[in-house]
């Protein structure tokens, strides 16, 4: 390593002398580390600013990455805990954990940690790569750029599954708390759609282009679909929380307890996830449009912010204090993982003399106001509250809420 160090350090210098002008860092470590063993720096692996930014751009990439890959698998197994151990079937006959695994919400966040997982990985065998050619002595920039190279198609895919998968979820909930709403949803699964056709397109073009020196993520051929690619998941993400944030009101101004504060915290939840995701889609759009270095980066870092801006819903409301885990009863509840609650409430009606008839106290089924991923078609239709009569007046009390399983 000594050798190594010391002749290339001292040699190949003329290659990098346009750098050392214009970045004057890379001269201070050269006359500070002359003749030392140290690893091949990055100035020598760079025959332009084009080279150094590639060379720059992927390590940082790797660094930023991971920081947000740590977030999401926080916040993944945060949610997946509270789905599990908090979910209605806690006394369901079947165990617990096996009957959690059937919600959508569930197996759908596990399927995304694992795409998550997996571009990762693949991002981190790439950096392994340019290092040991590093090593080697060889510029790894050829390797960083080839398009056409396996680990580069993978996470391409990748990419498209993990956004892919995160729409068709964020759909899912809309479809749930919409009533099953198939209008409603059209939009969103035709923008999805587009995502996934385009990005698909791209990554064909790329695995065709192995013999081609010019293939790059600007190519021409492939512009126009990337650049489609990077505004359909923004237009489905507000599209799809505009609708949740007009839903939820509307069944809150049907329950029977209006409580503005819950709602409102509700809605900063959903507003909150929206603007993370489409700040990363316009940050990706703008980059990619202007040919920026940091494309690369916009483009690895999606995959995690999508997962977060999805995951913060389920953490957030998950850990909401509406319910209690052990006093939920699940037993008569479809497999969305929504709580109920029995309420007691009064019935009193005008008749038409006048005099005032009550009724004998009765049950009723509401939902909790901060479940975002509510059942809309639940067996019990009194799920959300039922049009009541114009001389019908419900007269219930908040202390009569009784969240006994019986």
């Amino acid at each position: 390593m000594g050798s190594f160090g010391t002749s290339f350090i001292l040699g190949r210098t003329e290659r990098s002398d346009t750098l050392l002008v214009n970045f004057p860092l890379l001269k201070a470590w050269k006359t500070t580390f002359r003749g030392l063993s140290l690893p091949h720096p990055f100035y020598l692996m760079a025959d332009t600013r084009s080279d150094y930014q590639t060379l720059v751009i992927a390590f940082a990439t790797a660094g930023v990455e991971g920081f947000l890959n740590g977030i999401f698998f926080v916040l993944c197994l945060t949610a997946l805990y509270l789905l599990t151990s908090r979910s209605p079937n806690r006394i369901h006959k079947r165990p617990r954990f096996l009957a959690s695994l059937a919600m959508p919400m569930v197996y759908g966040s596990i399927i995304l940690l694992l795409l998550i997982l997996g571009h990762w990985i693949c991002t981190t065998i790439r950096i392994v790569t340019a290092v040991i050619l590093i090593c080697d002595g060889i510029s790894p920039v050829a390797y960083l750029q080839d398009v056409s190279e396996a680990t580069y198609t993978v996470i391409s895919i990748l990419i498209i599954l993990t956004v892919g998968t995160a729409d068709a979820l964020l759909i899912w909930r809309l479809w749930t708390v919409s009533g099953r709403s198939k209008m409603l949803i059209a939009p969103p699964i035709a923008t999805a759609l587009a995502f996934v056709v385009c990005g698909l397109r791209g990554s064909v073009f790329w695995i065709q282009s192995r013999d081609s020196q010019q293939a790059s993520l600007h190519s021409e051929e492939i512009a126009l679909w990337i650049h489609v690619a990077t505004l359909t998941p923004a237009v489905t993400n507000l599209y799809c929380y505009a609708c949740l944030v007009v839903c939820i009101y509307k069944i809150q101004s049907k329950t029977l307890f209006d409580d503005s504060k819950k709602l409102k915290r509700v809605l900063i939840i959903i507003v909150e996830s929206a603007a993370i995701w489409s700040a990363w889609s316009t940050f990706v759009f703008i980059n990619y449009h202007l040919r920026s270095f940091l494309a690369l980066m916009a483009f690895d870092g999606g995959p995690a912010m999508a997962g977060i801006a999805f995951m913060l819903i389920n953490v957030r409301v998950g850990l909401g204090r509406d319910a209690t885990p052990a006093s939920i009863d699940g037993s008569n509840l479809p497999r969305t993982g929504l709580p109920t609650f029995r309420v007691t409430a009064t019935m009193t009606a005008k008749s038409s003399n006048g005099s005032v008839l009550s009724s004998k106290p009765r049950d009723l089924r509401r939902t909790s106001g901060v479940s975002v991923h509510a059942s809309a078609q639940s067996h019990d239709q009194t799920i959300f509250a039922p049009e009541t009569p114009s001389r019908t007046q419900f007269k219930p009390s908040v202390d009569n809420i009784d969240e006994s399983s019986s």
